[in-house]
């Protein structure tokens, strides 16, 4: 037998090399990826075109593996994949960093606010219209300020496309992160402040003590090799989100010495979170009636957006293995501009590749183990036995000698439902109910509506005899799946 080994990433990107013929032809797949996007992407895949995915994964001595069958288990994304959440109190990491991993996890919660967050509201934006990005929007009123922000603010970003504009916004941020958000939290709390019970008015100590260190900002200079790091990483990655040329470092420092170095000004309302308990809000926010008239005005505004003359940009999505983005470049100069600030330890390259990218050093022994699992569930496969009860999903960790082997789960099922959720009308929030009617009254995410009519069939008639054959369903929308040329 013949190995094919393939360069390019299995991705949306590459659906012109890893076709639908590409697909149709595997007998199933065997993963073996290290972030869950990828694994959701080759999941989807192989529910769209019915074949069996292995999936496994390894976290030091810890390991599991899976096996999802079309029709017989849950898929992957149904299940429930361990999160990547650090155990970081949200306040320590924004405004009381005291090592350098909260500087690390930061900034990498900064790249994807900055160059994945709002470009990709963009580009909901551009490719659905306006019609169907508002009744998206519409439909999470908590989130919606925020979204219609963000995008708006990246439909006048991406009007002026150049490097002129992409090396001004990395200053904007230099001076945004690592100047202004200092001096604003200086001001709210000068290094003599003192805590003071709201209750009994009791002094109970200094506010800055402890794991609370006085930050310094920075005073911004074209002298210091790290300001121009973060400038240059910054004006690259903005240039590949617009699909400009990059620029070389030295321009970028010709350009940025143009700037004027705008005024600091205490930002009014400063509302600084101190609780350090690392509990998170699991409510969705109630809008004020001034965000709500604000949330009317934005809508508005995107309502006179003409979406056919939006340029397309391309959101950086945060990719540790390739060192030619800029990507790990950029979180390691902007951690250690912010651990300066609390004068911590800078960190190397490495480290802040494995910390942002969620390496953890793989034990081999684990590894092996897996492995093993993981063919013994191949070998079920390659009987045939049809019977689902043969395979076995497991979960090992060598350093507390667990071994838990299992059956795997039945697939979930969608039935008829009733959804709550909540609108504002007139300043007051209501509950309401959405009805959820499935046709057929049960099926899996494997079901699909097969149509044998025949490939010579017109358009026309493929949608007159759509709702005769299939519960009275009417097609609305057609659209072509995948990039196959034919």
């Amino acid at each position: 037998a013949c190995i094919y080994v393939y360069i390019p990433q299995v991705e949306p990107k590459t659906e012109n090399e890893f076709s639908d013929k590409f697909w149709e032809n595997l007998d199933f797949v065997v993963n073996a990826l290290d972030n869950l996007k990828a694994r959701h992407y080759v999941d989807t895949k192989c529910i769209i075109f019915g074949k069996p995915l292995f999936e496994s994964g390894t976290l030091g001595t810890q390991a599991n593996q899976t096996i999802h069958v079309p029709k017989k288990t849950p898929s992957y994304q149904e299940g429930a994949p361990p999160g990547e959440n650090q155990g970081i109190a949200m306040c320590t990491m924004t405004n009381f960093p005291y090592e350098p991993l909260h500087c690390i996890e930061w900034s990498r919660m900064m790249f994807g606010q900055v160059f994945e967050d709002g470009p990709s509201a963009y580009e909901d934006l551009r490719k659905s219209g306006v019609q169907k990005y508002l009744e998206k929007t519409g439909k999470n009123i908590s989130e919606e300020f925020d979204v219609l922000k963000k995008t708006l603010k990246w439909v006048h970003i991406a009007a002026n496309p150049t490097i002129d504009q992409c090396v001004k916004l990395s200053f904007d941020h230099f001076i945004g992160f690592y100047r202004d958000d200092v001096k604003n939290l200086i001001h709210s709390f000068p290094e003599d402040a003192r805590v003071v019970d709201k209750a009994t008015k009791k002094d109970k100590g200094a506010f800055w003590h402890g794991r609370r260190r006085f930050p310094r900002p920075h005073d911004f200079s074209l002298k210091n090799e790290d300001h121009v790091e973060f400038l240059y990483r910054t004006t690259c990655i903005y240039a590949s989100i617009f699909a400009v040329a990059e620029p070389t470092c030295e321009k970028v420092v010709e350009m940025v010495s143009k700037l004027a170095i705008p005024k600091w000004e205490p930002k009014k309302d400063t509302d600084v979170e101190v609780d350090e308990d690392g509990k998170k809000a699991t409510q969705s926010k109630a809008v004020s009636s001034d965000e709500y008239e604000e949330i009317e005005k934005m809508r508005a505004e995107v309502k006179t957006i003409d979406t056919s003359k939006l340029v397309q940009i391309f959101p950086a999505e945060f990719e540790k293995d390739d060192d030619t983005n800029h990507h790990v470049d950029w979180i390691t100069s902007s951690s250690n501009l912010r651990g300066w600030t609390r004068k911590l330890k800078p960190s190397s390259r490495a480290h802040c590749r494995m910390t942002a990218g969620r390496i953890i050093a793989a034990v081999a022994t684990a590894t092996a183990a897996i492995t093993g699992l993981v063919f013994l569930e191949i070998y079920k496969l390659l009987k045939n036995t049809g019977d689902v009860n043969d395979f076995r999903w497991s979960t090992i960790n060598l350093a507390t000698n667990v071994f838990a082997i299992e059956l795997p789960a039945d697939p979930v099922t969608l039935r008829n439902r009733e959804e709550k959720y909540t609108v504002e009308e007139d300043g007051e929030i209501k509950n309401m109910v959405r009805k959820i009617t499935c046709i057929p009254k049960e099926f899996t995410i494997y079901d699909f509506i097969e149509m044998k009519e025949g490939k010579d069939v017109n358009l026309t008639s493929f949608i007159d005899a759509f709702p005769k054959n299939y519960h009275g369903l009417k097609i609305t929308m057609l659209t072509a799946h995948g990039k196959d040329k034919k």
